[in-house]
């Protein structure tokens, strides 16, 4: 595998700040050609269509935004193929802990991003409904990181050409501002206001440098959760995590000459990006708020409360747990000392830590639990769904 033609050295703030310029021009085609031809830019369907995926009708089934959600684009040049299989493998044996640190650190770090969250705040409904959020982000890791899933006829492929819609819309409904005001007839929830985003500030919805941070909140932070979680990987095996991801990142419009990226150097250039976009924002802190509030609901026990608080405190540094606001721990954060504490015995003898890697897989079955006991609000979206794999993998009831 080779490092991305432009070098990682490149990654420098004033080309992160021309990242911010770029979006996905494939799909952001096809999307204002659907707009514009065959809904009109007013009458709001296309959000609606897209939220709908996985429903018994979608406008997806109507040209010319079938071809682009099935097409199956040959996988890239650099693509090794046994590197993906054993990095899908590795995520399929340790899936309760990979959700753990989906929910309490990837999408907790995604947040700390400014500029992102500020979009996210425009184009979800996280704060209203954050279930829908973790569900749809869940739903989309399972799909994807599931053993086979990026053959042609695999969920994860499909999966990815629907969220590249998805990102594309919401692209164009905040540049063009012509998302309408009003309640979606569907599911009855606000548009979101368009006409306060700042696309000369922000930068595009969505973009290039926003891209690659959201794909290393999953590969590089997801590979520093595992290892807090009493698990160690070899080398070579979190290279293959690695690169899986790049080739999930490839299908998800990142523009070919950043990809791929090595363990190094993904950790080296998602440094970079956090330092150019973490900052403090009152879209972080409300999505975050939120989002401590639905791990609460779903690990169920009172006892419990201050976990998913003390779990983003762990996972991420008190540095980024405070530009999000998170609530001081307390006693909750107790749990995670003698962790810590086996956690460097294990990985001083390159070994797992039995005991805390049944800890944190209970932990992160608990959440597994949680959402396949929610039923989402009404008939738009089908439930969440393990690949029988999973399932079993997490034994679960």
């Amino acid at each position: 595998m080779t490092a991305p033609s432009v070098g990682a050295d490149q990654f420098d703030f004033t080309y992160l700040d021309e990242l911010r310029r770029v979006a996905d021009p494939e799909a952001d085609d096809v999307v204002a050609n659907y707009i514009d031809g065959e809904i009109g830019v007013h009458q709001g369907k296309l959000m609606t269509a897209l939220i709908a995926h996985g429903a018994n009708t979608t406008d997806e089934e109507d040209a010319p935004l079938r071809g682009f959600v099935t097409a199956r684009p040959a996988l890239p040049d650099w693509t090794e193929p046994a590197m993906v299989e054993r990095g899908q493998e590795i995520f399929a044996e340790y899936v309760a802990q990979f959700g753990l640190g989906l929910w309490m650190a990837s999408i907790p770090a995604g947040y700390a991003a400014a500029k992102g969250a500020e979009v996210l705040t425009h184009t979800t409904r996280l704060v209203s409904d954050a279930r829908r959020r973790f569900l749809e982000t869940g739903q989309f890791i399972i799909d994807v990181m599931s053993p086979g899933a990026l053959e042609p006829d695999g969920r994860g492929s499909s999966a990815i050409r629907h969220v590249r819609l998805m990102h594309a819309s919401a692209r164009h409904l905040l540049v063009h501002r012509d998302l309408p005001s009003g309640t979606c007839e569907t599911c009855g929830h606000p548009f979101p206001n368009s006409h306060d985003f700042d696309v000369d500030t922000m930068g595009v919805p969505i973009n290039q440098e926003d891209l690659l941070g959201t794909l290393f909140t999953f590969s590089v932070v997801g590979l520093d959760v595992i290892d807090r979680a009493g698990i160690w990987l070899s080398p070579a095996d979190k290279e293959a995590y690695i690169h899986a991801w790049n080739v999930v990142g490839h299908g998800m419009g990142i523009r070919d000459d950043l990809l791929p990226l090595d363990f190094a150097d993904s950790t080296t250039v998602f440094r970079r990006i956090q330092e150019h976009t973490y900052a403090p924002s009152p879209a972080g802190t409300q999505l975050t708020a939120a989002a401590i509030e639905v791990m609460q609901e779903l690990i169920g026990l009172k006892v419990l409360r201050g976990l998913p608080a003390a779990g983003i405190r762990e996972y991420l540094g008190d540095d980024i747990a405070d530009l999000l606001e998170v609530p001081r721990a307390g006693a909750a954060r107790l749990v995670f000392v003698p962790a810590r504490a086996l956690n460097r015995i294990a990985s001083h003898a390159e070994r797992d830590s039995k005991l805390l890697c049944r800890a944190s897989a209970a932990l992160g079955r608990r959440f597994f639990n949680g959402f396949l006991a929610y039923e989402r609000q009404g008939a738009m979206r089908p439930e969440f769904e393990l690949t029988d794999a999973i399932a079993k993998q997490l034994a679960l009831r």
